[in-house]
């Protein structure tokens, strides 16, 4: 009987801490563009897809980023 480990990091969490760093570059060259909504969509993307991987950090982050531009 061989023990079972529990995987901790799969392919599609690797893929989704990669978005989070793409979404909080595409909603941060929106802003330097002056695209204020498509800077607040992008850190929404982001903060949804934080949520779902649990990422506290990630979450403050974007949290942060939306409250400024509101």
């Amino acid at each position: 009987m061989q023990a079972q480990i529990p995987v901790t990091h799969t392919g599609s969490d690797f893929l989704s801490e990669n978005e989070l760093d793409h979404c909080m570059e595409l909603g941060h060259e929106a802003s330097k563009e002056g695209d204020l909504n498509e800077s607040l969509a992008w850190f929404m993307k982001g903060l949804e897809s934080a949520r779902k991987l649990q990422n506290k950090q990630k979450i403050s982050e974007f949290s942060a980023l939306i409250y400024c531009l509101l």
